[in-house]
């Protein structure tokens, strides 16, 4: 499908090394390419010791609980809770409040739901 272009040498004692280059047609198959997704969570820094920043963004206003659990699955911290318009929002949680550990943030919306591992060390 591409073009190969290939190089010799002038002469018999000519150095036979080279480089080869391969030139490929490029294209874009729409039928790859997935919807976007209706909703993320991200936090940084992790690990953190001081501030941590909670990223989300949903897609269309609704309902949204964001909560943090120890490791033993004990609910530390309801951050956030309520209806919320659809786009991009920024959190922040202070880590100087509790002590070092592995803790789970977890957000719930309508279709969403996840959780991320945090280590919050001091």
């Amino acid at each position: 499908p591409g073009d190969v272009w290939f190089v010799k040498s002038a002469g018999p004692k000519a150095p036979a090394s080279g480089n080869v280059y391969w030139i490929l047609p490029l294209s874009v198959d729409e039928k790859g390419l997935g919807k976007a997704p209706s909703a993320f969570l991200r936090c940084e820094p992790n690990p953190f010791s001081g501030k941590l920043r909670i990223l989300y963004l949903i897609s269309e206003d609704g309902p949204v609980e964001l909560s943090l659990y120890d490791v033993s699955g004990r609910l530390v911290k309801r951050i956030s809770r309520g209806f919320v318009r659809a786009g991009a929002h920024t959190l922040y949680l202070d880590g100087r409040m509790y002590p070092s550990g592995v803790y789970f943030l977890r957000m719930k919306s309508p279709g969403f739901r996840r959780v991320k591992k945090l280590l919050l060390i001091k």
